[in-house]
């Protein structure tokens, strides 16, 4: 029995040495997912944005979240006209 007992330790330890370092299991096996509970209210102006990614799927709300300037991370409603407009000229911006 002691040879299958190994047999099973050496798979699991090649299994969990192929985990992908983008992973959300990595960290000792903590999952890290970013989800927002709520989203910005007031006006986002492009100037302001520092860059922005979309929250995890696993997330029950779709948001971006959004580092400003000043280094605060903001949650942001990616259906609201504003925002898409505020993303769009952050991305044009980006691009010069």
């Amino acid at each position: 029995m002691r040879p299958a007992c190994l047999v099973l330790l050496v798979i699991v330890i090649v299994g969990l040495s192929c985990v992908d370092s983008r992973s959300p299991f990595r960290d000792n096996g903590i999952v890290k997912i970013k989800c927002c509970k709520g989203t910005l209210t007031k006006t986002l102006k492009a100037e302001n944005i520092v860059d922005y990614e979309e929250v995890d799927k696993l997330c029950s709300q779709k948001a971006y979240i959004v580092t400003r300037k000043i280094g605060k991370q903001t949650c942001a409603d990616p259906t609201s006209i504003t925002v898409k407009q505020a993303i769009e000229k952050f991305n044009k911006l980006k691009k010069l």
